[in-house]
């Protein structure tokens, strides 16, 4: 389950990028026709992001994730479950949390981040929209969480799950699928 990600890995993600480099300014326009779409259609805005989209899952709630880094990924991961939550539009910043934590690998420090946001979640009513990463390496997090309540809450996250969880290098950097208790 560990993952080590050496300057090896990293240049293999990189050459990828440049390799699929044109194949993403060919899609850069369907991109742009999609973002426009989701302004006009509701269903579709509230179901795919730039950074995290909701898949389908047969009991729980699963988000696909993506991210250049670690740091982007992990802040990419707590803003889907902060849109699982709750309409992060009506959540207006007011309390911030300093957060500190250890894992021995990338995929338990993906689910102690997320199973933190959960608890200070359930024990203040506190949604986290605004993430500020200091430090994100495959076995520590340091950074900061802002958020507060939310106008309306979408589905009550129970829990953040190993299923099938490994964080994945792509042509997008890296990438994973979170499951979400509800």
């Amino acid at each position: 389950m560990g993952h080590e990600y050496t300057n090896a890995r990293m240049h293999e993600c990189t050459n990828a990028r440049i390799t699929n480099h044109e194949s993403r300014i060919t899609n850069h326009e369907s991109r742009i026709t999609n973002d426009e779409s989701r302004i006009t259609n509701y269903e579709s805005r509230i179901t795919n992001h730039e950074s995290f989209e909701e898949i389908p899952h047969t009991a729980d709630v699963a988000l696909r994730v993506w991210g250049q880094d670690l740091r982007e990924l992990f802040a990419s991961a707590a803003r889907g479950l902060a849109w699982l939550m709750a309409d992060p539009d009506t959540v207006q910043p007011e309390k911030e949390v300093a957060l500190d934590l250890t894992a021995p690998d990338a995929e338990t420090l993906l689910v102690t981040w997320l199973g933190e946001l959960i608890y200070l979640n359930e024990r203040d009513g506190v949604v986290f929209t605004e993430f500020d990463l200091e430090e994100v390496t495959p076995t520590h997090l340091r950074g900061t969480a802002r958020g507060g309540r939310a106008g309306e809450i979408r589905r009550l996250i129970k829990a953040v799950t190993f299923s099938n969880l490994a964080i994945r290098p792509t042509d997008r950097g890296l990438e994973t699928t979170i499951t979400f208790d509800v």
